[in-house]
């Protein structure tokens, strides 16, 4: 069974890369990799990878106050620490080439501290901009290269230019969603996977789903790209 779906990541439909690490991994075939294959997969395998926070086993435990408490400015040091590795490994995961970009707009969008916090308008504008950057210093140095003159200033800038790398709306709200369940969890997949064997799949599934709604709300996001997010969050997390 495709349990990894949980995560939002099979709803998802990349502009520039339409398979995201996990794609088609189920749990079962994450328990047959070896170390370094889930960290070419971009997992985190370090020390307590595996642990989750027992608390969510508890059935009174408040998911959606977990939520609220997800602000980095928060965190005591060591509680920072463990939610950057989780932003690192939902960045990782995700399918982007730009994953440094989108690792900094999600620590940004949970950053109390931050011009972006809780807005997701913002994150997709701030990470666009900043992958603007990356593209003109990269045409500015492939232009030096080969010498514009060769082929014409405007071909030399088509023939680089990427065109939707960065996708807005489902692509930055589904990384969101990911990093708010690994962050209520207490961990990545490996955490996950530990969780949805001890409480099973059924309550598993009531819990994440009130982690992404929870979110959806924190977020105010009401439909993506037209869209009702209650069927978004319905296909993730009801896939498996």
């Amino acid at each position: 069974m495709e349990y990894i779906v949980l995560y939002v990541i099979k709803y998802q439909k990349w502009d520039f890369y339409d398979k995201g690490t996990l794609e088609n991994i189920t749990f079962e075939d994450l328990d047959k990799l070896s170390d370094n294959e889930l960290e070419d997969l971009g997992l985190y395998t370090g020390e307590g990878s595996e642990e989750f926070n027992e608390e969510i086993l508890n059935d009174d435990f408040d998911f959606e106050a977990a939520v609220d408490e997800l602000d980095i400015s928060k965190m005591d040091a060591n509680e920072k620490d463990k939610f950057l590795v989780l932003a690192k490994e939902t960045a990782a995961i995700s399918g982007t080439e730009e994953v440094d970009l989108l690792e900094e707009a999600l620590i940004g969008l949970f950053d109390g501290n931050s011009e972006t916090f809780n807005d997701l308008e913002a994150t997709q504008i701030q990470l666009e901009e900043n992958y603007a950057e990356v593209l003109e210093g990269e045409e500015i140095a492939f232009v030096s290269t080969v010498k514009n003159v060769l082929f014409g200033a405007d071909t030399v800038y088509a023939a680089k230019k990427k065109k939707g790398k960065v996708a807005v709306g489902i692509y930055v709200a589904g990384a969101a969603f990911n990093l708010a369940i690994a962050g209520v969890v207490g961990g990545g997949i490996s955490a996950l996977k530990n969780y949805i064997k001890k409480k099973g799949m059924k309550k598993a599934k009531e819990g994440l789903s009130r982690v992404a709604i929870a979110q959806a709300k924190k977020l105010k996001i009401k439909s993506i790209r037209g869209v009702a997010i209650a069927t978004v969050i319905g296909s993730a997390i009801g896939f498996a």
